[in-house]
C-alpha cells in the first residue's frame, strides 16, 4: 500500500514533463499588441513539494515588473535589459496551494514578460516553472489578487507573445544554474528537470 508522501510524489510525476534550458520560457502578455502605458496583472498558482532545499525564481518584463510570491513583495524591476534573480525558499509554503503574483507594466512599443522558477528537491531533481499560456492575467483586480486564496476563475490566459530568445528580447538569458546554493543543497551533479504544470 502507499503511504501518503509516495502517493503525492506520483501525482506530482504526472503533472510535469521535460524541460531544459529554455524550452518552454516564453515571453507573455494579455495580448500579441501591448498599449502604451499598459498595466498587467498576472497570477500562477502552482504545488509544492515537501522536499524542496532550494527555490530560485529569475524574471524581467519590457518595460518594468513587481514580482510577490505568496502576497509577499520580493522585488522591483525598472529595468528589463537587467534580469531579476531571487532566492525565494523561505517564501514558499511546501505542501500547499502557492502563487506567483506579478504587476508588469510597458512604457511603450513592444511589451513581454518572462519568469523561470527553479526548485531543487532533495533528491537532486529540478522541477521548473516556466511562464506561459498557462498563467493567467488581468488588466484589474480587486484588493488581494496577489494572495493564494484570491479568487481568480474571472481571469484570462496569458498570450505568448515570443518564445524565450526571440523578438526584441533575444539577448536577455536566464543561467542554466538551477538555484542559488544549489550545489550545497544537493550532491547530484547532473539533477533530473521537470517542468510543473
Amino acid at each position: 500500500m502507499l503511504h501518503f508522501a509516495q502517493f503525492a510524489m506520483i501525482l506530482l510525476t504526472l503533472l510535469i514533463a521535460p524541460c531544459s534550458g529554455a524550452e518552454g520560457l516564453a515571453w507573455i502578455w494579455s495580448g500579441k499588441q501591448a498599449g502604451d502605458k499598459e498595466r498587467v496583472l498576472f497570477r500562477r498558482d502552482f504545488e509544492v513539494p515537501e522536499n524542496v532545499v532550494s527555490a530560485t525564481l529569475t524574471s524581467s518584463a519590457d518595460n518594468w515588473h513587481r514580482l510577490c510570491v505568496n502576497g509577499v513583495f520580493l522585488e522591483w524591476n525598472r529595468d528589463w535589459q537587467k534580469v531579476a534573480r531571487v532566492d525565494i525558499k523561505k517564501n514558499l509554503k511546501p505542501g500547499a496551494r502557492n502563487v506567483i503574483a506579478v504587476e508588469a507594466g510597458n512604457e511603450g512599443g513592444p511589451a513581454g514578460f518572462v519568469l523561470l522558477l527553479q526548485m531543487v528537491l532533495a533528491d537532486g531533481k529540478v522541477m521548473k516553472l516556466c511562464s506561459d499560456g498557462t498563467w493567467l492575467c488581468a488588466k484589474e483586480a480587486a484588493e488581494g489578487w496577489e494572495k493564494p486564496d484570491f479568487d481568480s476563475k474571472a481571469w484570462a490566459r496569458a498570450v505568448e507573445v515570443e518564445k524565450m530568445g526571440g523578438g526584441p528580447w533575444a539577448q536577455i538569458q536566464f543561467s542554466e544554474n538551477p538555484a542559488i546554493g544549489a550545489e550545497e543543497a544537493t550532491s547530484k551533479k547532473h539533477p533530473a528537470e521537470a517542468v510543473v504544470r
